[in-house]
């Protein structure tokens, strides 16, 4: 489904959203935070990771072409999540390299 306008018959329990909303334009988080909480049940559970550093670009990665990335700050992405609806249960920081640093969120849906 589109991430934008998620639409199920039921209500989720749980959501796992693992680098997919680092390929979402920062003036479009909002809805796509909304979207997820649209469809889960109230203190349902998730995951989400960004990748650290600031700004939006788009990049020449790899053989499919073009892809566009937004990076976040922790506080930055925090207060986006709570502006949401959400409560944020843990956060951790995963260095992978020196350019790719994950900021992982568990959180709880607020209804």
């Amino acid at each position: 489904q589109d991430v934008y306008q998620l639409n199920f018959p039921l209500l989720f329990d749980g959501f796992w959203c693992a680098a997919t909303l680092l390929h979402i334009p920062k003036s479009r988080i909002h809805e796509v935070l909304q979207s997820i909480h649209r469809v889960m049940k109230p203190d349902g559970v998730g995951f989400l990771c960004v990748k650290q550093g600031s700004g939006d670009m788009v990049l020449d990665e790899d053989e499919h072409g073009k892809r566009y990335f937004s990076y976040y700050s922790q506080g930055e992405f925090s207060e986006i999540l709570t502006g949401n609806g959400f409560s944020i249960l843990e956060t951790s920081v995963f260095p992978v390299s020196p350019k790719t640093i994950w900021l992982n969120f568990f959180v709880k849906i607020k209804k």
